[in-house]
């Protein structure tokens, strides 16, 4: 396994000592970019391989995921499986959205809107209704994005019955609400809120590249002293 972290490292799925903003707005030093993983084709095909040996003995139909990046994995994961001697059906969940006319500078406009939860867009709920369905991501830190591909899968008529990740970064093990949970990679990182941050208190520099830094330097701003960790950390002096 370290072969394999150390692959992921070179390509850029794990990058370490750095100051980064993740999806939950949580700061930390480390970041998992899976994207990157699918951007090289030999960490790709590596990563999908040794996952769908740990899977091959369970029992389901179809391998459902999220996007943007666990729809890209499932498909990824299913190819494996087909170079075991096993086809399975990939799947992907996405955001559900209404079209809405609503006035835009005067004017009325045609808007797509982003409503709560997930859904199975052309005509792949079919595919899910009455089958037993591995649910797969490629990060796990919070497990929001993971809860609303089950709960997409369920409202489908799909039965879930496994969660795997490509990277288990959280706190989380053996299971996940319920369900058993298999990983490639553990991967802790020590994540704080942003008032608490300690890379801010630090000043370390944001990284921009990946996360969502370019946001939060767009809301505080490029000086350190303005961030809520120093701001919070002025105030306990």
């Amino acid at each position: 396994m370290s072969d394999l972290l150390k692959l992921l490292r070179e390509v850029g799925g794990v990058i370490d000592n750095s100051h980064v903003v993740y999806t939950s707005s949580r700061h930390g030093y480390a970041y998992v970019n899976w994207v990157a993983v699918l951007n090289d084709a030999k960490a790709a095909r590596a990563t999908s391989r040794v996952l769908a040996r740990r899977l091959t003995d369970l029992d389901f139909g179809v391998i459902a995921g999220p996007t943007h990046t666990g729809d890209k994995l499932a498909t990824a994961l299913a190819d494996a499986f087909l170079d075991l001697g096993r086809a399975v059906v990939p799947v992907y969940c996405q955001e559900k959205t209404e079209k809405r006319i609503i006035p835009v500078n005067g004017e009325l406009r045609e808007v797509k809107i982003v409503l709560d939860g997930r859904d199975f867009p052309r005509g792949q709920a079919k595919k899910v209704q009455g089958k037993q369905v591995l649910v797969v991501d490629d990060v796990l830190t919070t497990g929001g994005t993971i809860r609303e591909t089950l709960a997409a899968v369920r409202e489908a008529g799909g039965l879930p019955v496994w969660v795997a990740v490509f990277c288990n970064r959280s706190d989380i093990s053996g299971e996940f609400d319920g369900l058993p949970l298999t990983e490639l990679l553990n991967v802790p990182m020590e994540v704080w809120d942003p008032e608490e941050c300690q890379a801010c208190m630090e000043q370390v520099p944001m990284n921009t590249t990946v996360g969502h830094g370019g946001w939060f330097l767009r809301e505080y701003g490029e000086d350190p002293d303005g961030w809520p960790a120093n701001e919070g950390k002025r105030s306990r002096q």
